[in-house]
């Protein structure tokens, strides 16, 4: 099954051969190992997903609205939904890690 038909008919609450996966990303460390253990390139993206075998796909649009959300120093802030991360720095460089909760 084609993961375009798999992810429409588990939307559509019908049978499928498996469940559909999805993989939004990782750190930059894992996704280096991942990316080394497939005997994938470092920018091979597509190959990761291919590897995995995820069926869906993101779209990223840079938002080019009105600001709806205030800058917060050492944060970054989405545009669009406000989501707010902190860079946790460990041993192999770091990550974007969520904080600031609205709703706590």
């Amino acid at each position: 099954m084609k993961s375009k038909d798999r992810v429409l008919k588990a939307i559509n609450h019908q049978i499928t051969d498996r469940v559909p996966v999805n993989f939004v990303g990782a750190n930059d460390d894992i996704d280096k190992r991942l990316k080394k253990h497939f005997g994938l390139a470092e920018n091979d993206n597509y190959g990761l997903l291919e590897a995995l075998k995820v069926d869906f796909r993101v779209i990223n649009i840079p938002y080019r609205g009105p600001v709806l959300h205030e800058s917060v120093q050492d944060r970054h802030v989405d545009p669009l939904w406000g989501i707010r991360r902190r860079w946790i720095k460990n041993e192999h460089g770091g990550y974007w890690d969520f904080c600031d909760f609205p709703l706590e």
